[in-house]
């Protein structure tokens, strides 16, 4: 995976979470938790409600080589998002418009504007939209009923959702009622590792603060530290072309 690719990855993973819940993708569960638990799981997802990051701190590591970021980002219902990353000395990099269905990237430093489908990102480079809300610690929803059952082994639950071209696998806490870590896999593509740390809550609002992602190999690793959120007076989300951008499309 390029470096390049991890950075339109970025791009999108740090949108949070996109608005799954009415989508028609079916779900296959193995359930190992109550119906009880995933509700209040599902109770703090970041999606429920209008918010912005302010500012998280970024950094990517590709083979060794070590680059920092500074990301903000804000997320309307029902899933519109606009995400800005600018460098340490605060120039802004890239700016993206996401919904269910359409990404927009301005690319400032190469004046360029990509363009596309958001299913794009599922064929190129393994991670689906639909995934998104799991990479930032939502629970990520099904379309039919949740069995009961409950298998508990030393303290912690499994719960496994399998897609038509990948799956998810969570490791959840019993004790603390959250996901501690989740697997992506998807077929002839990286698996994406994620986990989560530092917890912090704000009202109804549960979120990790620090979240690491790894691919297959640990080639490839993103460190996100949320430094401030906010979850009131959330402005409209416009999006601008940059003017006189080269048009690329995603494909």
């Amino acid at each position: 995976m390029s470096n390049r690719s991890l950075i339109l990855i970025l791009l999108i993973v740090l949108s949070g979470c996109s608005v799954v819940n009415t989508g028609k993708t079916r779900l296959t569960y193995t359930s190992l938790v109550s119906v009880a638990d995933i509700g209040e799981m599902r109770k703090h997802n970041l999606s429920n409600n209008d918010f912005s990051v302010k500012r998280a701190d970024v950094v990517l590591k590709v083979n060794g080589d070590e680059q920092k970021f500074i990301t903000s980002f804000k997320y309307k219902i029902p899933g519109i998002w606009l995400i800005s990353m600018k460098s340490n000395t605060g120039i802004e990099a890239a700016r993206a418009f996401i919904t269910a269905d359409t990404v927009l990237i301005n690319d400032r430093l190469h004046k360029k504007i990509y363009y596309g489908k958001s299913n794009t990102f599922e064929e190129k480079y393994g991670i689906a939209v639909k995934t998104i809300p799991v990479l930032m610690g939502d629970f990520i929803e099904a379309d039919r009923k949740i069995d009961n059952s409950i298998n508990c082994i030393e303290g912690v639950d499994k719960e496994v959702a399998q897609f038509e071209n990948f799956r998810v696998e969570y490791l959840i806490s019993c004790r603390e009622n959250k996901i501690l870590r989740s697997k992506i896999i998807h077929l002839d593509k990286d698996t994406i590792r994620v986990n989560y740390y530092k917890t912090k809550k704000d009202g109804n609002n549960k979120y990790p603060t620090k979240i690491i992602f790894t691919d297959s190999e640990a080639n490839n690793i993103m460190e996100i530290k949320i430094r401030d959120m906010d979850f009131n007076n959330i402005d409209k989300i416009d999006f601008i072309p940059g003017k006189g951008y080269e048009k690329v499309l995603l494909k």
